[in-house]
Order: structure tokens, then C-alpha cells, then sequence
């Protein structure tokens, strides 16, 4: 009888592993079918084939943009059609986050586009996401949402003069911040600036815009703001500098104005866009001071006017 039980017992956990072994492949067999539909649709998009698009295309595909316009099939079908041979357009996409739920896939990622324009290599980097549902046996696209709100970039291939070019615009920040000029300061950033500060947390160009409202509106007087360059080194199309920054302002701050001193250094991220030289991204913070009316304060925990003088050893 005993025998007779772990038999079963076993049966049981080996049918059980079959199951979810079977399950595991039907699942990457259908992510691995959408991919090859995104790829097939892409290739038809850079070749200007229309007709192929089409097929994988349903016909209440809605097309979603950032600012919430809502555009149908045709315009999704033609959206290259504007770029010549010449031109020579390429279009990828990289994977953050892939959903598979029974008859529905959705593929989420980077959309990566790259042009000729007037002797000079293009590019943008655009967040989509698109949802694909298995129709008659087909998987067919039947949303794209796109965030286009992001800037071109050009290709960096001649590094002679850019620090001197991105020094000018840490001018341009320094004297735009000390005259509380905030328009002139969130032109300096690109439309998709985004950064993870020293605690990991990620900050979107919303969330960093809002941030900048919020400081500038504590400000008052006597600012001084100086951002000095350490080094900069040249990754793809960015320039990345590291940077000391010191920043001096009367602000008002738990309940009053004070008088606050603080530095950092960080790595920033410089792309040149139509508009010129852009910050398109901070990360590698490290906060090294806090001096609160003449008092050292802990720059890496929020301000508590109860707190003792800080030691930095």
C-alpha cells in the first residue's frame, strides 16, 4: 500500500512538472511568433511595403500618440513613408517588458530609429508599446501606443570643441538659475530628460519639471550656482561629463528662510539635438554637502532643523 501511495505520489508530481514544462514552451513559442511578427513589420516599414504591413495590421488597429491623438490604421501603414532610399532608414527595438496573457502579447520596449539627414546620422529613441492578439489563428497588431515626445539626436563624430560647447551651456544653466529664469533653464534639457539620483530612484522629465517649479518657487535671493567640469568621455552619441556642482541660495525651508550651501558630483549625460546641446540624462550622484545657515548638515537624509551638526568623516 505504501509502495502503491508513493507511486502515485510521484506520478502526480512528474504529470504536474509535464504540465508547466508544456506550458513554460507554449508560452515562449508565442512570444517568440509576436517577435517575429514585430520584425517582419518593421522590415516592411523601412522597405515602404505597404501591402505587407497591412496584413498584420487589424482593421480597428488604434495608433496613440503621447498627446493623446488617436490615429487609425492608415496613418500607422504610411508613418515613413516621408523617407527616400537615400535616406537610408533603419528601425529596431529593444525589449523591457513582454506580457503574455493566453491570446494577448504585449511587447514593450525602445523604439530605435536611425536616418541620413544632409551628410549627418540621426537618431531617436522612442518608449512604445504594442499589443498583439491572435485572431483566426494569426497574431495581429491591434494597439500602438508611442510616447513621441523625445528629441533627435545626431551621431558625435567629431569630439574637437564640445567641451568648450558644453561648458557655454553650464554658463547658460548657472546664469539662468541665479536669475531664476525657469524657461531657459528646461530648454537646457532634453523633452525626455529623465535621472536616477543617489538613492536609485528613477526621476521622469514630468516629475523632474515639477521638481524644478517647486525649487525655483522656494528660492529667493543671493543665488550663486557653479558647475565646473571634472572630465567627459564619449559613449555612442553622448558626452558624459562628471561634474562638481555648488550651489548657494537664501530658500525657505522647514517653516523659514535659511541660508543653504550645498555640492555634489555627478555624471551627466549630453546629447546634441536640432536644438543644440541638451542634458538628456543624470545619473551617478553623490551629494557631498549640506551647510544649513553656517550649520553641516547630512546631505544624503532630509533637512531636520532639530538635528545636531553633522561630521562629514
Amino acid at each position: 500500500m505504501v509502495y502503491a501511495y508513493c507511486s502515485k505520489a510521484i506520478l502526480m508530481k512528474l504529470l504536474l512538472a509535464f504540465i508547466f514544462f508544456s506550458f513554460a514552451c507554449r508560452t515562449h513559442a508565442q512570444i517568440n511568433d509576436v517577435k517575429k511578427v514585430e520584425a517582419a513589420i518593421l522590415t516592411a516599414l523601412m522597405n515602404k511595403d505597404t501591402q505587407t504591413v497591412k496584413t498584420y495590421i487589424d482593421e480597428d488597429f488604434i495608433f496613440v500618440h503621447a498627446d493623446g491623438i488617436v490615429e487609425s490604421k492608415s496613418n500607422f501603414v504610411n508613418a515613413y513613408n516621408n523617407f527616400d532610399p537615400v535616406d537610408s532608414l533603419r528601425i529596431l527595438t529593444q525589449h523591457e517588458k513582454v506580457i503574455n496573457k493566453s491570446s494577448l502579447v504585449i511587447l514593450n520596449g525602445i523604439l530605435l530609429t536611425q536616418w541620413q539627414e544632409r551628410g549627418k546620422t540621426v537618431r531617436s529613441k522612442t518608449s512604445y508599446t504594442d499589443t498583439y492578439k491572435k485572431i483566426d489563428g494569426d497574431w495581429q497588431l491591434i494597439s500602438s501606443y508611442i510616447n513621441d515626445v523625445g528629441e533627435d539626436y545626431f551621431e558625435l563624430k567629431d569630439t574637437a570643441g564640445v567641451k568648450v560647447a558644453i561648458a557655454k551651456q553650464y554658463e547658460r544653466l548657472d546664469r539662468s538659475v541665479e536669475q531664476k529664469d525657469l524657461c531657459t533653464t528646461l530648454s537646457l534639457n532634453t523633452s525626455d530628460f529623465s535621472t536616477i539620483d543617489y538613492l536609485g530612484n528613477k526621476g521622469s522629465a514630468r516629475f523632474m519639471r515639477q521638481r524644478s517649479k517647486l525649487m525655483f518657487k522656494a528660492m529667493r535671493d543671493s543665488i550663486v550656482v557653479h558647475n565646473e567640469i571634472e572630465s567627459i568621455a564619449f559613449v555612442g552619441d553622448s558626452a558624459k561629463v562628471i561634474v562638481h556642482q555648488s550651489f548657494k541660495r537664501n530658500q525657505f525651508m522647514a517653516g523659514r528662510l535659511r541660508r543653504i550651501e550645498t555640492s555634489a558630483r555627478q555624471r551627466e549625460s549630453w546629447m546634441l539635438t536640432r536644438d543644440g546641446r541638451k542634458l538628456a540624462f543624470v545619473d551617478q550622484v553623490h551629494p557631498l554637502t549640506r551647510v544649513v545657515d553656517g550649520i553641516a548638515t547630512n546631505a544624503t537624509k532630509p533637512f531636520n532643523p532639530n538635528d545636531s551638526a553633522f561630521k562629514n568623516n
